[in-house]
């Protein structure tokens, strides 16, 4: 019986001891604070006792990917990804034990926003008018000039056929010209386009849609990628590349778990019920390469390495923007060992000031990683640079085209060339992969002087040197020149290979010339301000040298000099699509010094074309016509000598009225009260003709009123100047009709506002402080192009100085990295301290427990011991 009762009372103490520890071992509270767990996800599960987030695990793996699920709960799960290993879910604290536990799990993430990579300096023209005609295609994006691309179409017929790239991005307007036909569909009597159209919300669940574009954004970035055509339209680097789009960045911006829903559906598409195209095929089905122009907030790179990892592991070429944050700066996804990070260059091949670069250092990389043979600790970013300055593309609306700049557009540039790469390499059996492309960039890509990694990373993209290399073509690069460094459009130069005297093709721009002994002359064609690239090469003897060349502007005009003819003003070598004014400078003629004659935009080419009359003079008279953007700095002039009009010299009676030129000169605005003086001149073949002239005066206040006849003058004369006080302010309209002895007949209509004198007062001020401040901009021409010279200087030694700070901010960088750990280590002592201190807590609960288990265990003994002490005093029972 004693020994029954002691084997009791220790039995009580084991499994009260044991108890108390397995619940301290499962106090989720424990666990929170994991380095697994975000500090986001960690406070919303300590307040709220749950939180939406992300569980990212190591790799894809679908049996690890079912446990965690288990550990999750299947009601709890939000989305599922089909292709890579996360899965979000609304995590309830009972549950982070499990996911801490796990070796599956790598990070439990919060909902994190990702933004497209902005647009800078954005302009938006109109379709039709940069379109126009001027002989040789008017819709151009100069860096397919810069990299060699007209060149690799023309010369290899390669274009980027049969190669398929992902846009994740804002959506697209799939009717715009440049794009139109162009996106992947498995039928295409469907609007939805299966296949090719993908929307996710927030939760990165599919929406089933018709494609549209929220921003803007990623109609540009696509066009550049694929758009326009070799001939006409010459925009995107892979015009017969085709494209898919998921729109994962609505009006710019979007979750983690969009993101990861773009990347999931990139890595093996499906339809918006999450059918895959693949199973409907019958065969594999994924694009070759995805485009991002988009980074994160903060530096969240490792939660997408699983991801990147799936599109390595399946042979598809993660491209991404590294940001416009600047030097010592990157975006995440293009910071990421195997993602294509893209930066951005200017015209002159000098890295964009916004363009982001930096040492990366990674102290603990993945073990394995499918690229390049593993994960370096360091690292430079970008990988390459591209042009991504006043890049052209398509919009929301039809009738616009965007113009921005930002490496938004480098990225699907560097799209664009891999699809040529990519259709290079299959017509050659060559096997296409992340690595072998890589390294490809890196061997053809141009490098210039004292080339900072941290900014240009690997160099310039060459896509004609690339595709050659490709091709099986072995080009030495060897010297060129020119004969001068400017030119203008129109002007003839030649160019001249050093040491060679055979004969090469050369391009400049998209214009072809062909050279023989070592020299090819050339034709300038219309180009706008700045530099301009020469690409020289004989494919037979091996041989290719490139050269930038500076196109300056020019005025030219057309037509008769007489007072009242109409000329043809022609303006090329001007800055693409930036306002021009274009004015007459004269000190003779005090009624149009300074008097402007059109404002206008360039188109692409740099070339506008405008008609206008000249103004009537007595006697000939020499007046100069300038053309200059707003602030002065780039600016052409030509002189002309205007004619007074020329008398009769004959009287040629025709049987039929002919046409008749009315010359009217007056102002466009004139102020209430004040007389408003009109010149009237017949005009024939620029002659003054004496006619018949009625002039009729309207007024029709603000264009609501019916016109009312306030006026009507009439006389025979060679001119007339009618005076009208108008007496309220609105819109007068002066109708002429003239009739000349010989019949010569014409008409003409002339407007003019009235406005209050305050409202004309400030107009006038504002025309004046406007002449007067490019009077003042033009005199500081030559300053600034001192000034110029010496930020260029500036430049050099910045670099040379970044060079030396990369050094210093790396010495920062690594203490700043062991401070970080030193405060981890504190953080980890601490949150051991209070575990101690739970521990000890825990413990007192066991002594109390122990003591009361040893006191009951000593009560069972006492009693037992008694039980036995007065079963033994008892006297035996006696029978009868």
């Amino acid at each position: 019986m004693i020994y029954k009762t002691i084997s009791l009372a220790l039995l009580t103490m084991f499994f009260i001891a044991t108890f108390t520890v397995a619940v301290s071992a499962q106090d989720p509270l424990v666990y929170v604070k994991n380095p697994k767990i975000d500090p986001a996800v960690a406070r919303e599960l300590i307040d709220k006792g749950y939180s939406e987030a992300i569980v990212i695990l190591d790799r894809y793996d679908e049996s690890a990917i079912d446990r965690i699920a288990s550990i999750i709960g299947s009601d709890n799960i939000i989305n599922r990804y089909m292709n890579i290993p996360y899965i979000y879910a609304k995590i309830s604290l009972n549950a982070i034990p499990g996911l801490v536990l796990s070796g599956d799990v790598m990070w439990v993430a919060p909902n994190i926003i990702f933004r497209k990579i902005p647009m800078d300096r954005v302009t938006l023209s109109n379709y039709e008018k940069l379109q126009s005609s001027i002989g040789i295609p008017a819709l151009v994006n100069w860096g397919l000039f810069r990299t060699g691309t007209i060149a690799v179409w023309r010369e290899f017929n390669i274009t980027g056929e049969g190669v398929i790239i992902a846009m994740l991005d804002t959506g697209v307007n799939i009717n715009h010209p440049l794009i139109q036909g162009k996106m992947y569909t498995i039928n295409n009597s469907d609007p939805s386009y299966p296949g090719g159209w993908i929307e996710f919300d927030s939760k990165g669940k599919p929406v089933c849609s018709t494609p549209h574009d929220t921003d803007g954004h990623g109609s540009w970035t696509t066009s550049i990628a694929i758009g326009g055509d070799t001939n006409e339209l010459l925009i995107g680097y892979a015009p017969r590349a085709m494209y898919i789009h998921a729109l994962v960045l609505p009006t710019g911006s979007g979750t983690f778990a969009q993101v990861l829903a773009g990347i999931d559906w990139a890595a093996d598409p499906y339809l918006c019920n999450g059918v895959k195209v693949s199973s409907i095929l019958g065969k594999p089905f994924r694009p070759n390469i995805v485009s991002m122009s988009f980074g994160s907030e903060g530096n969240y790179s490792n939660y997408l390495l699983p991801a990147i990892r799936r599109l390595l592991e399946l042979g598809i070429i993660p491209v991404a923007a590294i940001g416009n944050g600047g030097i010592y700066t990157s975006s995440n996804p293009g910071n990421i060992w195997g993602v294509f990070g893209v930066g951005s260059v200017e015209r002159d091949d000098t890295v964009s000031l916004f363009s982001s670069g930096e040492r990366v250092e990674w102290p603990e990389p993945p073990s394995s990683w499918p690229f390049k043979g593993g994960y370096p600790k360091e690292y430079y970013k970008p990988d390459f640079v591209l042009p991504a300055v006043m890049i052209p593309g398509a919009y929301l609306s039809e009738d616009l085209i965007a113009i921005g700049s930002g490496t938004s557009a480098a990225a699907p540039a560097l799209s664009g060339i891999l699809a040529l790469a990519i259709q290079a390499m299959r017509s050659r059996g060559i096997n296409v992969s992340p690595d072998i492309l890589y390294d490809l960039l890196t061997a053809t890509s141009y490098r210039v002087d004292n080339m900072s990694k941290i900014r240009y990373g690997n160099g310039i993209v060459n896509a004609f040197t690339l595709i050659a290399s490709i091709l099986g073509y072995r080009l030495s690069s060897i010297e060129g020149s020119s004969d001068t460094e400017s030119y203008r459009v129109g002007s003839r130069g030649s160019f001249s290979l050093k040491d060679f005297q055979g004969s090469f093709t050369l391009y400049l721009d998209d214009q072809r010339f062909q050279g023989s002994r070592g020299t090819a002359i050339f034709t300038v064609p219309p180009s706008d301000y700045g530099d301009h690239y020469i690409h020289a090469f004989s494919l037979d003897r091996g041989i290719y040298s490139y050269k930038r060349i500076k196109i300056v502007p020019s005025i030219s005009v057309y037509g008769s000099a007489h007072s009242g003819s109409e000329i043809l003003l022609r303006l090329d070598g001007f800055p693409a699509v930036e306002l021009i004014i274009i004015r007459y400078l004269s000190t003779l003629i005090p009624d149009i010094k300074g008097s402007i004659i059109a404002i206008d935009f360039p188109n692409l080419r740099g070339r506008i074309d405008l008609s206008t009359r000249l103004p009537y003079v007595n006697d000939p008279q020499r007046t100069y016509i300038t053309a200059s953007d707003l602030i002065g700095l780039v600016s052409a002039s030509i002189s002309i000598t205007i004619e007074p009009p020329q008398p009769q010299q004959a009287v040629v009676l025709f049987p039929t009225p002919r046409q008749l030129q009315l010359l009217i000169s007056g102002p466009q605005i004139a102020y209430l009260g004040e007389h408003v003086s009109i010149d009237i001149y017949p005009l024939r073949e620029g002659e003054s003709v004496v006619s018949n002239i009625t002039v009729y005066v309207y007024y029709i206040g603000d264009g609501n009123l019916t016109p009312s006849l306030i006026m009507k003058v009439q006389k025979i004369s060679e001119s007339l100047r009618i005076s009208v006080k108008p007496n309220n302010t609105g819109l007068y309209i002066i109708w002429v009709t003239a009739r000349s002895p010989q019949d010569f007949i014409g008409e003409a209509m002339y407007s003019f506002k009235v406005v209050p004198h305050e409202e004309a007062a400030k107009i006038e001020l504002m025309l004046k402080n406007l002449s007067l401040i490019s009077a003042q901009v033009m005199n500081l021409n030559s300053s600034l192009e001192n000034i110029i010279g010496i930020v260029t200087s500036l430049r050099d030694s910045y670099i040379d100085l970044a060079n030396r700070y990369a050094d210093l901010y790396r010495s920062v960088n690594i203490l700043s990295r062991e401070l970080n750990e030193t405060k981890k280590e504190l953080l980890t002592t601490k949150e051991d301290l209070v575990a101690a201190v739970r521990s000890v807590e825990e413990l007192k609960a066991l002594r109390s427990l122990l003591f009361i288990a040893i006191a009951l265990m000593i009560a069972i003994i006492a009693t037992a011991l008694i039980i036995i002490i007065r079963t033994k005093k008892s006297p035996p029972s006696s029978s009868s």
